[in-house]
């Protein structure tokens, strides 16, 4: 078990947070330790009665005879299984795919010093002048339509690179998804870092075919052009800017529902500046905001800062936090920049099952590989997502998908979880998934530990804030859902 603030326990296996008297805290933190009645009874009998203390150990034992409620036992679960059957993995693979998306093109205009692929990665592509051909599109689409009889609804999203360099072949693959998919209904996206939106003729056919466009933009124009510069390291920011403006002159109503930002947070961080700007700048709209850390894996990015700028990121999210539940909480609202770090993950835990459930623990994180997001690369590789993207190949567009590969895959995650994970008190809600895991199309443990200890530290601040609202504001999240429509600030 653990325990949260005052007198809030967080309890493993039934995933609730109860609230519990001071001496019954007591009683079960001693328990925990494995101490007996008499010792119990010694070290505190100094703040309560013997008899109150008697008593509460008494009824802690009897419920926990009835309900084992108090997860004594270790480990916490019998087994960590993956949720899907072979049944169900073969099936939804080959009958049910809804999410493409095409890695259209590894070149840039940018030279992003962050970026992926930029070659300060270790073991990842660097952009590249690659553009898919108008043929691997074609057996894309193909691929997608055998493999999505079950599927009513279909999203086809565009990736690289920069997408939009390869503006013509995005037409094409619209032009040919609409004539292939004629009796489902088609949503099409796109990750752009707003360059290109300065073209009249872009912003036209992203309009007239409904995209959904997210946006790279870090913040306001100093703390945006540090690292988002153009392959002659100039900044990107008043060309970004410019064409946004010019998109949401030309269509207001469509620019505020579909377009979204993606927000990269980079040291020395001011996250008080970037959130005012994205709460207060002229281009806001009401679609969503994709808030990220630059990834620290596998390269030596962070190593050219101090270890107080590092943790500055911690003290001032805190310190945002707390406002929060000051100010924005007990007005019923949620703050958006704050919901991508944190509080998305409040709700994920209010919503999640609790109570008597299975000791069996059913793996989270771990998607089935390629069925949420198929992503297929300029050589028609499949991968299963564009955040795995080169290092866990599962197929290709010409085969299908290994399922053999496929297999082996979710067995070495089984058997990771299976040795890792049983005694972990969130086990529950962790959501470490493969891009955390693997490199090279191999499970590395290294990096499963530091990601292990990152997740639970998060999960336990998760916790403990949910309990603090529940205690103060014990109807926020019944209020919450009943809106109809979220209240973000």
């Amino acid at each position: 078990m653990l325990f949260l603030m005052k007198n809030f326990i967080y309890l493993p296996v039934s995933n609730a947070i109860i609230k519990v008297n001071p001496l019954v805290r007591d009683v079960l933190n001693l328990m925990k330790e494995n101490n007996d009645k008499r010792a119990i009874l010694k070290r505190l009998s100094i703040c309560y009665k013997e008899e109150e203390i008697t008593t509460a150990i008494r009824e802690i034992e009897d419920f926990n005879e009835k309900l084992n409620l108090f997860d004594f036992e270790r480990p916490y679960f019998t087994r960590a299984i993956f949720p899907y059957s072979t049944q169900e993995i073969y099936h939804n693979l080959n009958k049910r795919l809804s999410h493409m998306i095409l890695d259209i093109t590894w070149d840039c205009n940018f030279a992003c010093k962050y970026c992926k692929y930029s070659g300060i990665y270790r073991g990842e592509r660097v952009n590249t002048e690659i553009y898919m051909s108008k043929e691997i599109i074609e057996k894309a689409l193909l691929f997608l339509k055998n493999h999505s009889s079950e599927s009513e609804r279909l999203s086809i999203g565009f990736y690289g690179g920069e997408p939009l360099l390869a503006f013509e072949n995005i037409k094409y693959a619209v032009f040919l998804a609409e004539k292939i998919f004629t009796s489902k209904e088609i949503r099409f996206s796109l990750t752009t870092n707003g360059s290109l939106l300065l073209r009249k003729e872009i912003r036209r056919f992203l309009r007239e075919h409904d995209f959904s466009v997210n946006v790279s933009i870090d913040g306001p124009k100093e703390i945006h052009d540090r690292y988002r510069v153009n392959r002659l390291g100039r900044p990107t920011f008043n060309f970004i800017l410019r064409g946004l403006r010019a998109f949401k002159q030309e269509s207001p109503e469509y620019f505020m529902k579909k377009v979204g930002y993606i927000v990269t947070l980079t040291p020395p961080f001011n996250l008080d500046l970037v959130m005012d700007f994205l709460n207060e700048w002229d281009c806001k709209t009401d679609g969503p905001i994709f808030v990220s850390l630059v990834d620290p894996y596998e390269t030596d990015f962070y190593k050219r800062f101090s270890t107080e700028v590092l943790a500055s990121f911690d003290k001032q999210l805190d310190e945002l936090i707390e406002e929060s539940l000051k100010k924005d909480i007990p007005e019923g609202k949620i703050n958006e920049f704050l919901h991508q770090f944190l509080y998305k993950d409040l709700f994920i835990y209010h919503n999640s099952p609790k109570g008597n459930l299975s000791k069996e623990l059913f793996i989270g994180g771990f998607c089935i590989p390629g069925y949420d997001r198929t992503f297929v690369t300029p050589d028609g590789s499949i991968y299963p997502c564009e955040r795995v993207h080169y290092h866990l190949k599962i197929g290709d567009i010409f085969d299908g998908f290994n399922f053999k590969r496929i297999k082996e895959i979710i067995e070495e995650v089984e058997h990771l979880k299976n040795e890792n994970c049983l005694e972990c008190p969130i086990a529950r809600l962790c959501n470490i998934c493969y891009t955390s895991i693997y490199r090279s199309g191999k499970l590395r443990k290294d990096l499963f530990y530091t990601a292990c200890k990152s997740r639970r530290r998060h999960w336990e601040k998760v916790l403990k804030i949910y309990a603090r609202i529940k205690d103060t504001y014990p109807d926020f999240f019944a209020l919450w859902e009943n809106k109809k429509e979220g209240h973000y600030v």
